[in-house]
């Protein structure tokens, strides 16, 4: 991340800091922080202390809880992600450090910083996998993003719970989660199964891949087509050309000839000598659920119609 995103932190850390005189800027950067929380007491503590060290112009107090259905009383609403939009935009962008703190530091701190890098032009998609510190509340993410000027439909906020669901699967399980990004043609392969086996540069990044892994596709400059493979075998060699010998990851590259993945590779990286990657993958999971995402929400919906409570545990992304 740049060094304008100052990440997420715990409301309580940040009253301690706050009380503490330690919220200043760094490196020149003034810092701003947009506080999510559930509890009414410490919304006003913040806004009191920072009152009172001449700086409540700096900190955004908002109130609701970390719900994913909209029609809860306590969810964020549209006037609430309207105004934290206009807290943040206000800023000189270069010269700000923006933060985010919610009571738990993990998920409407996190929706609002993928929310406002996303809209900032950066990727956020490595927060989205990045299970040890994020876990990004979809309808946060939903809204914010939505008042500024992008606006998810229901099929991409069923299919980001999804993705939410599945990372965390891998993590329970003892793998990694990684994030990547294809353009149009061979995301479309793996997707559709043409494509089996992804070609890369084995760089130290990319040695952290194992069978058993998840990567995250995403295609390049349409951020919300998301595609979730498992890995399921890695082969290695000592150049593009060697590891292109072995028929079953020419087979399974999504190229016609060898010369055509050489010289695909080629565009990417150049034609110096590099150790390459075959990485092996199945996204037959994620396009079955997926599938199912995109069709199912109005479908369950409409059928609930009697039932608040069930309207409620569908909403919430059946957890």
């Amino acid at each position: 991340m740049k060094d304008n995103f100052a990440g997420t932190m715990p409301t309580k850390r940040f009253m301690a800091d706050l009380a503490c005189g330690r919220f200043d800027g760094q490196g020149g950067m003034s810092t701003v922080a947009v506080v999510a929380t559930s509890y009414h007491d410490d919304a006003e503590v913040i806004r009191e202390v920072a009152g009172y060290r001449g700086i409540s112009g700096s900190v955004l107090v908002s109130e609701f809880d970390d719900v994913s259905n909209p029609q809860r009383p306590t969810a964020i609403t549209e006037e609430a992600a309207a105004e934290i939009h206009g807290f943040l935009a206000s800023r000189e962008f270069e010269n700000t450090r923006f933060l985010f703190v919610c009571d738990g530091s993990v998920s409407r701190s996190a929706a609002m910083l993928c929310a406002w890098m996303r809209l900032c032009g950066e990727d956020d998609l490595p927060l989205w996998v990045d299970v040890r510190d994020y876990s990004p509340n979809v309808l946060v993410y939903g809204r914010l993003l939505a008042a500024g000027g992008t606006q998810l439909s229901e099929a991409q906020m069923s299919e980001r719970e999804l993705l939410k669901d599945v990372v965390l699967s891998c993590k329970v399980a003892g793998r990694k989660s990684h994030a990547m990004h294809l353009l149009e043609k061979p995301w479309k392969q793996i997707r559709d199964g043409v494509k089996r086996c992804e070609l890369r540069r084995l760089d130290e990044k990319r040695k952290a891949i194992a069978p058993g892994d998840l990567i995250v596709f995403s295609q390049v400059g349409l951020p919300d087509e998301l595609l979730a493979a498992h890995v399921t075998e890695c082969r290695t060699a000592g150049s593009v050309e060697e590891l292109l010998l072995d028929e079953d990851v020419l087979g399974a590259s999504g190229f016609a000839t060898m010369e055509d993945a050489v010289a695909g590779m080629g565009e990417i990286y150049g034609c110096g000598p590099y150790e390459a990657l075959g990485i092996f993958l199945d996204a037959s999971d994620w396009v079955r659920d997926a599938d199912a995402c995109r069709r199912m929400p109005k479908q369950i919906l409409d059928s609930m119609r009697g039932s608040a409570e069930m309207r409620d545990y569908f909403a919430d992304g059946m957890k």
